[in-house]
């Protein structure tokens, strides 16, 4: 019975922990970084989609987005030159280093574009996952009552904020 008394509480908790993490964003870092939302690996895209209910987190998510799609055009077009060149290297070893220049310099274009998607996305992350754990609040009281010749004790939980977990 004391095992059992004991156990309920933990498993409780257990259960409260797994139903608010499911609803947040995981971010990984892992050759730059990765978010999940509901175990699922989620695009720049959908972050902006899971973060419109929340202004403050779809203001910075939009900003960010903006940076992702900038700093993907100038990386993709410096990538660009800098393969083309590699590729008349290898089909006529001669090597245009014009564009290999210019692509050098998109990519550097691109690097802040990043640097600040990376940011923004962090910071619009850390605003939504705060705000969705500030909303749900979980009470407790421990209250000791004495009785007679007995000590009992009473746990009261009460859910506070937006209760849809």
């Amino acid at each position: 019975m004391k095992t059992l008394l004991c156990a309920l509480p933990l498993l409780w908790i257990l259960q409260a922990k797994a139903q608010t993490n499911a609803d947040s964003i995981q971010s990984r870092k892992n050759m730059g970084t990765v978010y999940f939302y509901k175990g699922k690996m989620v695009k720049p895209k959908q972050l902006l989609e899971i973060m419109e209910p929340n202004p403050a987190a779809f203001t910075k998510m939009k900003r960010a987005k903006t940076n992702f799609d900038v700093g993907t055009v100038f990386g993709f077009a410096g990538g660009f030159a800098i393969g083309w060149s590699i590729g008349s290297l290898i089909s006529r070893n001669e090597m245009d280093w014009r564009f290999v220049g210019a692509g050098a310099g998109l990519i550097g274009i691109s690097i802040p574009f990043s640097i600040g998607y990376n940011k923004r996305t962090t910071k619009a992350v850390k605003l939504y996952n705060g705000a969705f754990y500030c909303s749900r609040q979980v009470l407790f009281s421990l209250i000791f009552i004495v009785r007679q010749a007995r000590l009992d004790w009473q746990l009261n939980f009460s859910l506070t904020g937006n209760a849809a977990f």
